[in-house]
């Protein structure tokens, strides 16, 4: 059984741009981009709803489920033919925001509120930095467990680092299918509060000057059916032999039906039939002569 739950918030997180907040793009993205002004990156925020689940598995209604993120391709540009991608839970809450991410990046200049790779929550619509209404991911100390990373700009979220899915690319289609099933069973212990996931490339990849290029996915503000999405997969079969009663050598009873012998006398008799029609035109022809 396969049962769907989409997102109910997103945004793409840009080291280049710091403050810049995508919330309600019509795509998220990837982006890896080395050069002499430094290495920026970007991730992606995601977050799914999952009260229900949750009750479902409480309840034995849902036993043993496998998780999985799927995000489908928009484009991908300058994308090499092998790297691998690691989804972790969020160690911080953070806002979502109505920004969109416009080029050239001067047009984002009011659309700075909410979250971003600076801040997980900024109220203030000031470019600047105003502590009495800005929150940044370095804001407080970490949470035991989550760890932070980045190469040129301080944030980029935070995130729990013992719980995780990945997956690997090796000359295929961008559409991620991520088996994330450790991180959103951590999720659902309740240990930690629901704050979604955090997407991005995996270890030296996402540190080393190497260009990873740009993948874009379909958001959930697309117009296409492409909405990302959390798969929930689990068995709903089951078994039971209770109305089954051992049978005995002498009531077993095999019947084997004759197929073949009934096509061999169907066609025997379509033969017969041929065969008169001809006799009677035989008989018919030979008395008119």
């Amino acid at each position: 059984m396969i049962k769907s739950i989409y997102a109910d918030s997103h945004n793409t997180i840009y080291e280049k741009t710091g403050s810049l907040n995508a919330g309600i793009d019509s795509v998220l993205e990837l982006t890896k981009v080395s050069s002499s002004a430094g290495i920026h990156s970007s991730r992606i925020l995601i977050k799914f709803p999952l009260e229900e689940i949750s009750a479902s598995v409480a309840s034995g209604k849902i036993n043993q489920p496998r998780f999985y993120l799927n995000l489908y391709q928009a484009g991908a540009f300058e994308v090499p033919r092998e790297y691998t991608l690691i989804s972790y839970p969020v160690s911080q809450s953070w806002d979502e925001g109505s920004g969109r991410k416009l080029e050239p990046t001067a047009l984002n200049l009011f659309e700075r509120q909410a979250s971003s790779w600076i801040y997980r929550d900024k109220q203030s619509t000031s470019i600047e930095y105003i502590a009495a209404r800005d929150t940044q991911w370095t804001s407080r100390s970490l949470a035991d467990g989550s760890a932070i990373s980045f190469n040129s700009v301080t944030g980029g979220g935070t995130w729990y680092n013992d719980y995780y899915g990945t997956q690997s690319f090796e000359h295929e289609s961008a559409d991620l299918r991520m088996d994330v099933t450790p991180a959103i069973q951590y999720l659902l212990t309740g240990s930690i509060p629901n704050d979604g996931l955090i997407i991005l490339r995996s270890g030296s990849q996402e540190t080393d000057s190497t260009n990873y290029g740009r993948i874009q996915y379909f958001s959930r503000q697309t117009n296409t059916v492409y909405q990302p999405r959390l798969e929930v997969v689990y068995d709903v079969s089951s078994f039971d032999s209770s109305g089954l009663s051992e049978l005995t050598s002498d009531q077993s009873v095999v019947y084997l039906k004759n197929l073949l012998k009934k096509k061999l006398i169907r066609g025997l008799k379509l033969s017969l039939s041929v065969i008169h029609v001809i006799l009677q035109d035989m008989f018919i022809l030979k008395r008119r002569s």
